[in-house]
């Protein structure tokens, strides 16, 4: 949100009034947002919450609202509230789109925002698609604005004397929330074979368990304990339980040789992960999600396939025995990425609203 405001702010110009609303937890203090642009705030659970925001939206005089919702964090039905009281233009922004009818729930709340919205923005072709064909909402009710990255020059570190981390190890690096369908307990098992020829590889592995998933403190507590018993903790397996300031996990992805994305899940609709490794220009390795699939197509990534930890090994083994291969992915994914950038991704959003009649 953050970085999209900064993209609004310079695409209507410095005299724009742009809040953003956060729902928060009830014990959150408001207070830890900034207060320039951050007025009000809504209780994740309380309903009348919604509804207020909704009036003091009207009450301001707001041109336009971006709604970005996710599926399974908020209450839906608070948030069909707030969408329903509001009166102005109304973008909605889905972060996950589910190809199924068997999700009935899904489906009903997809259908009212759609018909609640103006428009229903989603970050990928494929999305697009799968609510149209399976949820049987209007094309003309939907666009594609792709995830938002930073706009930054190509600077890659790896193997260089800029390299600030793990200077002279061959970094592989994967970040985020850490929860059950990352995978990574497959690159983890990939890592005895890598250093067999590359014994100055190293996996980072950077962020925290996912704050709301179930069972993800015992899946992050499984994978220390694989590293632990291959005895790679510490020393080719490192786990930085923290989440890195935006320039200093930059820095990371630059200095990275190789950016792994294992994911299990076979339905992920959006990796704001992967679009940030993008921008930084990294050469990607991933499994086929419909995310990794409409992005990294056409030699910009490298697909291997699920769980299966002996095609990962093999994969990075070739790239890293080949380094002017790594050097050709380092391109491709950061020319890729020159379409995803904040201020173009802001220049959309205004676009879009001022299309709305």
């Amino acid at each position: 949100s953050e970085r999209l405001v900064e993209a609004l702010q310079q695409t209507c110009g410095a005299a724009a009034q742009i809040e953003v609303i956060p729902v928060k937890h009830k014990d959150m203090d408001i207070n830890e947002y900034d207060r320039n642009i951050v007025k009000i705030a809504i209780d994740e659970w309380d309903f009348d919450q919604y509804e207020e925001a909704a009036r003091y939206v009207n009450r301001e005089g707001f041109g336009l609202v971006l709604l970005q919702y996710e599926f399974g964090i908020w209450p839906v039905a608070h948030v069909l509230c707030f969408a329903s009281h509001v009166k102005t233009r109304l973008i909605t922004t889905v972060h996950t789109v589910a190809r199924t009818y068997a999700m009935e729930e899904y489906h009903a709340y997809i259908v009212q925002l759609a018909a609640i919205s103006h428009k229903i923005t989603v970050m990928t072709e494929l999305m697009r698609w799968t609510l149209e064909s399976f949820h049987g909402i209007p094309g003309h009710r939907i666009a594609v604005i792709p995830h938002g990255v930073p706009d930054r020059p190509l600077s890659r570190n790896q193997g260089t004397r800029r390299q600030m981390n793990f200077h002279k190890r061959k970094i592989i690096m994967t970040n985020g929330l850490i929860h059950g369908y990352k995978g990574i307990e497959y690159m983890i098992q990939a890592m005895p074979r890598i250093l067999t020829k590359h014994p100055d590889a190293l996996y980072l592995i950077e962020g925290k368990p996912h704050p709301g998933g179930w069972g993800v403190q015992g899946y992050y507590s499984t994978l220390k304990k694989t590293a632990t018993d291959l005895g790679l903790i510490g020393s080719s397996v490192i786990f930085n339980n923290e989440f890195s300031e935006f320039s200093v996990l930059l820095q990371k992805l630059d200095d990275a040789y190789i950016y792994v994305n294992p994911y299990t899940d076979h339905t992920q609709s959006v990796s704001g992960t992967v679009a940030m490794a993008l921008s930084a220009g990294s050469t990607i390795v991933s499994t086929p999600y419909p995310y990794a699939v409409e992005n990294l197509n056409n030699g910009v990534g490298i697909f291997v396939p699920f769980r299966d930890s002996n095609k990962l090994a093999e994969t990075i083994i070739d790239l890293l025995d080949h380094p002017a291969q790594v050097v050709k992915h380092n391109f491709a994914a950061h020319h890729y990425a020159q379409n995803m950038t904040w201020p173009k991704v802001g220049q959309m959003h205004i676009d879009l609203a001022r299309s709305i009649h």
